[in-house]
C-alpha cells in the first residue's frame, strides 16, 4: 500500500531567504538539499520532528555522510532554520503548516456535520449526488443526436429550439435547478427531454 503524502507550501524564492543563503554559503546546493530532505521527513513524522539520537538511519537514507548531515543540522539551530526539544529536531514553519492542515481539517469536519448530520448519514447525499452526475452526463449522451435548445428563459421555465421561439418545451425542475447554478448551458437541453 502506497505510503500516504501531504503538500506543504514552499516558497518559490526559498533558496534566495538570508538563513538559507547562509546555509547555502556553507553547503552549497549540498546542504539545501539536505534540508529539505530533514523537512520533509519531518513532514511524514507523527510528531513532526527528527529524533536527534537516530540520525545515523537518516544519513544512510539520504545517502549523506553521518558528519555533513550533523554539520548541516548544526548550521540550521543555528540560523533557527530548526530548533531542538526533548531530543528531537522540529522545523517551527512546517509545525505551523500542519497546525493549519489540522484546523482545515477539523473545520471541514465540522462543516459537513452541519450540513450532513452523524457520518453515516453524510454518505447518502454524496452517492445521489454522484448517481445525478451519473444520470445527467448518460442523458447528454443520448442527447447528443436530438435537436439542442438555442435559448432558454428562467423565469418562463422555457427552451427553446428555434430562433423565432414558436418551438419549445416547458423546463423540468432539475433543469433549471442545473441552469441557475450553471451546471449545464441552455444548449445541453435537447427537445423531448424533461428532467
Amino acid at each position: 500500500m502506497a505510503k500516504q503524502t501531504f503538500y506543504f507550501s514552499h516558497d518559490y524564492n526559498a533558496r534566495n531567504d538570508e538563513k538559507i543563503l547562509e546555509l547555502r554559503s556553507e553547503f552549497g546546493a549540498e546542504g539545501y538539499g539536505i534540508f529539505w530532505m530533514l523537512v520533509e521527513t519531518m513532514a511524514e513524522n507523527d510528531n513532526s520532528g527528527i529524533k536527534a539520537s537516530l540520525l545515523g538511519g537518516l544519513s544512510l537514507g539520504f545517502g549523506v555522510a553521518k558528519d555533513i548531515l550533523n554539520s548541516v543540522i548544526g548550521k540550521c539551530l543555528e540560523l533557527k532554520l530548526f530548533h531542538e526539544e526533548d531530543g528531537y529536531y522540529f522545523s517551527n514553519r512546517l509545525l505551523s503548516h500542519k497546525e493549519y492542515r489540522k484546523t482545515l481539517s477539523e473545520n471541514g469536519k465540522k462543516g459537513a456535520g452541519l450540513r450532513w448530520g452523524s457520518d453515516s448519514e453524510a454518505i447518502a447525499p454524496l452517492m445521489q449526488s454522484k448517481v445525478k452526475e451519473s444520470k445527467l452526463k448518460e442523458i447528454k449522451e443520448k442527447n447528443k443526436k436530438k435537436k439542442s435548445a438555442v435559448f432558454c428563459d428562467l423565469e418562463l421555465g422555457r427552451a427553446y429550439f428555434t430562433e423565432d421561439g414558436t418551438v419549445f418545451q416547458e423546463l423540468g425542475v432539475e433543469q433549471k435547478k442545473l441552469l441557475e447554478e450553471k451546471k449545464i448551458k441552455y444548449y445541453e437541453i435537447t427537445e423531448g427531454d424533461i428532467f
